[in-house]
């Protein structure tokens, strides 16, 4: 399976679900717990939670496996664990507060999907 290409898939179909800000990520060199990180913010928490789910069921189709959910409830910070790729939905302040970016991301490791 190539997980760079279902990593452009996600991050595209969240562009169409109207995600802002979209990152991509390889760590595949930086950690052997995943592959591609992808992280986006919507408006608020109940886009965070349609989007949630609708990225869920996209990802079914393209045939992995969600391992586990975490944040659904408060929304403010959905993260969806499909081994491989792992996606994190925020809203804007949380992906402010946390800055998770700023642990992963250098110019070698962020990969262009459109």
């Amino acid at each position: 399976m190539d997980f760079l290409e279902i990593g452009k898939q996600i991050a595209n179909e969240l562009e169409k679900m109207g995600a802002k800000k979209i990152e991509l990520l390889d760590v595949s060199k930086k950690t052997n717990q995943t592959k591609f990180l992808i992280f986006c913010n919507m408006a608020d928490e109940t886009l965070n939670k349609a989007t949630s789910l609708q990225i869920q069921e996209f990802v079914k189709n393209l045939g992995l496996e969600l391992l586990r959910v975490d944040g659904f409830i408060k929304g403010e910070w959905i993260i969806h664990d499909f081994a491989e790729v792992i996606v994190h939905i925020f809203t804007e302040n949380s992906r402010t507060k946390y800055n998770l970016e700023k642990l992963w991301k250098d110019s070698k490791n962020s990969v262009k999907f459109k």
